[in-house]
């Protein structure tokens, strides 16, 4: 069949290019625009992300099984009539919107009603769009062009859609358009993409005959079918690095950088080695990648080991570093073992099943069976096993037994030195901090040196790092864990300090509540909460006085020990691991005292904007907002209607209370801006100076924020080392618009 004059192999080449990226940009734009739009009610957790994309995984292999069914229809004009009627059906739904069945606070676990919520608003234009790339790159192999034999050059402009669709949406569309805005132009595109598949399904026919499409479908050389080993491979080789770019994203977001919508780093990243693995010009080579890629399995290792995170500006591209070579080799050879155009559709549901495999491994599996964040480090160690082989390597081991001991050399090393350290602390010769130093190079640095060793070895080598990185992370451990969970919101530690004297809940790189183990000193608040800090002198100033207090965030429940029987305190708390780690008397006691005092403390379960919202209005004397997920707090609680709520629940001369301390955010002026617009004083105290009795008492460097219109409080405030905060021209942020850049300090 020979192509018609009028219509050029540039030009088509041109379109269908244009049409793919256009597609995979509004794939990929959706998932982060829609993933801001719900998380007001769903808390802003990191599995959040992990979720929806497992959802969109699972979406995009059923778009992929869709595309390959239509491909079997024989009658051409049949099939594109089909395809084109399907891509018709968003319409109805446009613009996008979030369809509620339930809140996720009825639900035993948020999963459910997110992937519910998921499926009825976006299910159907996803679906749609992720079948899309597909099918018109076998639309093209119908073209009897030279290029129509190898159509997988389009699958470089597909992932190209993709990546600029997900970073463009930080840096170019929040930044600049409302939510509302955003769907409007998601519209408007989609409409554009659905004229250009028309024009394409015209063209096609012109490729084509009145006959069925048997006639033009088989390639002169359609090749074998794939085997089952290599339909293995491609799931192995598509599983390992989407199971790796979502545990990069948890790891950096909860204990590195933890700051919203951060994992569109990692996810761009995989989808730029999508883009250059799959173009047909190579800009990297390969074998710099595989000489690469062992050293950086092992630095990573052994970053995680000895749980190192900062500084932040080097630790956090190495991750990033690692994801890249890691995707770039298995993508690359997944590359090199693609089929002939006769079976594009079995090789990209096969790419599909692994990505999905890895999401389901990452955002289920994972939280089900381990009760920390080992996904990441247990990818890592299986990229190590399936590694090509390096260039120029020493022959391996001829016997499997030979290959185990020489794996486990770096290990014995570890324990034998484990055993003498220990031996010499207990008889006295060396002091507990020469054994935590050397202890830090001789167990950790050496045997990790040593695996390095064995990098030619591949197998020794994965065998060497997996038991190095188990036992070193056990045997260097600072802290005493006595509790570890990990639940929809995330990994909490309980933990106690070398000399035994504190207790501490760890959320990532947070602590969100420490105790004195002493029972003299339990009373006392410790973290951020200490009394000579700006929370406990706010407290201390209700003190005694009948008051109704409202606290956003639990933590361990610190607050109510500064009040009596003539109070009543209400925790609003997402998390139910959270609560019965705070009312658990085994770990922490702060609840339980104060309720034995007469206190009246309630705690209500649910996303505080959805619960709060059915408390009376000016029932509250103060409300303090301190919820974190991770190092930040969530954005739907410091947006302008989150103001407003609260301005609604406290009473006249009643307080807003902030806890805004962070590394990497400042939200001062972002909450005094939207302070403003309800005639609230804005006055703010940074105690960052912790002398070595306040470390003993446990106390944290803080920062806190009041809203009040109470002026004779804000005045005495002012005159005890409260600053008042003037408005400034930073934009309102609101739940239809926010821009994290705002909110940067721009330093690491």
């Amino acid at each position: 069949m020979s192509l018609p004059s009028s219509v050029s192999r540039t030009s088509t080449i041109l379109l269908f290019s244009l049409t793919i990226f256009i597609s995979s940009t509004l794939l990929f734009s959706i998932q982060p625009m829609f993933a801001k739009l719900i998380l007001p009610n769903f808390g802003g957790a990191p599995q959040v992300w992990n979720t929806c994309m497992m959802f969109y995984q699972l979406i995009l292999l059923s778009g992929y099984v869709c595309a390959h069914l239509l491909s079997k229809i024989s009658h051409l004009k049949v099939r594109l009539y089909m395809q084109v009627t399907l891509v018709l059906l968003p319409l109805l739904m446009l613009p996008v919107s979030t369809i509620y069945t339930e809140n996720a606070e009825h639900s035993v676990s948020p999963m459910i009603p997110l992937l519910t919520l998921l499926s009825l608003s976006v299910g159907l234009p996803f679906f749609i769009l992720s079948m899309l790339s597909p099918l018109l790159q076998k639309w093209f192999s119908y073209s009897h062009f030279e290029d129509a034999q190898d159509p997988y050059f389009l699958y470089a402009a597909s992932n190209f859609g993709s990546f600029f669709g997900l970073l463009s949406y930080p840096l170019i569309i929040e930044p600049w358009l409302t939510l509302e805005q955003q769907h409007q132009l998601w519209a408007q595109s989609y409409y554009l993409l659905v004229a250009l598949i028309a024009l394409c399904s015209f063209i096609v026919l012109k490729f084509s005959s009145k006959e069925p499409l048997d006639s033009i479908s088989i390639p002169t050389n359609p090749g074998s079918p794939p085997t089952v080993k290599q339909y293995g491979k491609w799931l192995l080789l598509a599983f390992i690095p989407s199971s790796m770019m979502l545990g990069v994203s948890t790891h950096i977001t909860t204990e590195l950088f933890p700051i919203p919508l951060l994992w569109i780093l990692p996810l761009s990243l995989y989808l730029l080695t999508m883009v250059l693995s799959f173009a047909r010009h190579k800009i990297i080579p390969q074998h710099w990648l595989i000489n690469l890629a062992p050293g950086m399995i092992l630095l990573v290792l052994l970053l995680l080991t000895t749980k190192t995170v900062s500084p932040v500006w080097l630790i956090f591209p190495i991750h990033l570093l690692m994801l890249f070579v890691i995707s770039m080799i298995f993508h690359s050879k997944l590359f090199e073992l693609r089929p002939s155009a006769t079976y594009l559709t079995n090789f990209y549901i096969s790419l599909a099943v692994g990505g999905a495999l890895g999401g389901i491994f990452n955002a289920i599996i994972s939280p089900a069976i381990f009760n920390s964040i080992l996904e990441y480090p247990i990818t890592l160690i299986l990229a190590s096993l399936f590694l090509p082989q390096r260039r120029h390597v020493v022959e391996v081991f001829a016997s499997l037994l030979r290959r185990i001991l020489s794996g486990l050399l770096p290990v014995i090393f570890m324990v034998i030195t484990i055993i003498t350290l220990e031996a010499l602390l207990r008889y006295g010769i060396i002091s507990t901090h020469s054994m935590q130093t050397m202890g830090k190079y001789l167990i950790i640095v050496l045997p990790f040196f040593l695996c390095y060793l064995l990098i030619n070895k591949r197998f020794s080598f994965s065998i060497s790092i997996t038991l190095c990185f188990f036992l070193a992370s056990h045997a260097t451990s600072s802290d005493s864990i006595l509790h570890r969970e990990r639940s929809f919101y995330g990994n909490h530690i309980i933990s106690e300090n070398t000399s035994g004297s504190h207790r501490m809940l760890h959320h990532g790189i947070t602590m969100h509540g420490i105790q004195n183990s002493n029972t003299k000193l339990a009373h006392i608040p410790g973290a951020y909460y200490h009394p000579s800090g700006p929370a406990g002198q706010i407290f201390i100033y209700f003190n005694d006085k009948p008051s109704n207090i409202g606290v956003i965030g639990l933590g361990i429940g610190s607050l109510p020990t500064y009040l009596t029987d003539v109070q009543t305190l209400t925790f609003f708390e997402i998390d139910p691991t959270v609560i019965r780690i705070a009312e658990n008397t085994d770990y922490f006691s702060f609840i339980s005292k104060a309720r034995e005092r007469g206190v009246t403390v309630n705690i209500i379960e649910g996303d505080a904007r959805l619960t709060m919202n059915k408390e009376e209005n000016q029932s509250y004397d103060l409300l303090v907002v301190d919820a974190f997920t991770s190092g930040t707090i969530p954005m739907h609680l410091i947006t302008q209607q989150a103001i407003q709520l609260y301005s609604d629940k406290i009473k006249d001369n009643g307080l807003i209370m902030f806890n805004i301390s962070n590394h990497y955010l400042d939200f001062t002026h972002i909450l005094c801006n939207q302070g403003n617009l309800y005639a609230l004083n804005c006055l703010s105290r940074s105690d960052l100076i912790i002398t070595q009795s306040d470390r003993e008492e446990g106390k944290s460097a803080s920062q806190w924020l009041i809203l009040t219109q109470n002026d004779g409080l804000s005045l005495a405030l002012a005159e005890n080392g409260w600053d008042t905060i003037a408005p400034t021209s930073t934009p309102v942020w609101s739940d239809d618009y926010s821009n994290i850049f705002d909110a940067l300090r721009w330093k690491l």
